[in-house]
């Protein structure tokens, strides 16, 4: 299928990306199902690892380093969410004092 001229770079990435057996999705792009979709396939792609031959020790590493990043994936998640809502009180704060500032004339 030929990318539609109106479409924008990222939808048609996105549909190219769908599109591949396995791929994983662009990471601007996604919400927590897809991380946890991601994961899934993450570790299945390490089980398979085993089920090719590899040594346990090397699949346990494998296993190992996925946790580590899955670790380090929900502290920053965490971070991020509470950074969104400390920007969205900051934004209110900001709005009501620019509502008491029209109220009062003041500039």
């Amino acid at each position: 299928m030929a990318p539609d001229e109106s479409e924008t770079p990222a939808a048609q990435k996105r549909r190219y990306v769908h599109r591949r057996p396995g791929a994983l999705p662009d990471p601007t792009e996604i919400g927590l199902q897809d991380e946890i979709r991601m994961m899934r396939l993450i570790i299945r792609r390490v089980m398979n690892l085993a089920d090719e031959g590899r040594s346990l020790a090397e699949v346990l590493r494998v296993l190992d380093s996925v946790g580590a990043a899955s670790t380090r994936l929900a502290r920053l998640l965490k971070a991020e969410g509470e950074l969104d809502k400390k920007q969205g009180m900051a934004e209110a704060l900001s709005q009501a004092l620019a509502k008491v500032t029209e109220d009062l004339k003041l500039y």
